[in-house]
């Protein structure tokens, strides 16, 4: 059987591994590409649920299709969020460079739909204390916000080159991630 797979970057994350149990919970055959040095409780609490676990990285085009084999649909959460120990240019080697690479791989690999994670921070903070929407403003007032905008720059440029359905969250973490 041909059964097609859901590839989750950033599986071992907050809202990745969230995202991981409720595809599970839905039925659907997951699989993460996962860091070989990180979060190995968490790489093994994927594998207690069924994940196929594809060792790679976002910055190794080969890694990644390896990933891709048998795959639909994309997920693509991995970042470097907010660790302020990282070099301003790590930002956006992981954030932008990787996010090109993912979605470079799902176009040669024919991938049928993405959902991109971006952040809240690609926004910045509202001027006017009014809900920000798809119209409003983005002033970004740190590094990873800016990475997060230049991603989103990225994945909007893909979608009017390649016309694949793409989708973008901004998700939002509380003061808690701060």
């Amino acid at each position: 059987m041909n059964e097609k797979k859901t590839l989750v970057t950033g599986g071992t994350g907050f809202i990745g591994s969230h995202l991981v149990e409720e595809l599970i919970n839905r039925g659907e055959n997951v699989k993460c590409i996962v860091r070989e040095d990180y979060f190995k409780d968490r790489i093994s609490s994927l594998k207690a649920l069924g994940v196929e676990i594809v060792y790679g990285d976002i910055l190794n085009k080969e890694s990644i299709k390896n990933a891709m084999n048998n795959v639909e649909t994309v997920y693509h959460l991995a970042a470097i969020a907010r660790p302020m120990s990282i070099l301003e240019e790590e930002y956006f080697k992981v954030n932008v460079t990787g996010t090109r690479n993912i979605l470079d791989v799902c176009n040669d690999a024919e991938i049928k739909k993405i959902v991109y994670t971006s952040s809240i921070s690609a926004v910045g903070p509202t001027r006017d204390g009014n809900p920000v929407d798809e119209n409003t403003l983005c002033v970004p007032i740190d590094t990873y916000g800016r990475s997060k905008l230049e991603s989103e720059n990225v994945v909007r440029e893909f979608f009017e080159k390649y016309k694949i359905p793409i989708v973008v969250v901004r998700c939002w973490l509380g003061c808690s991630i701060c």
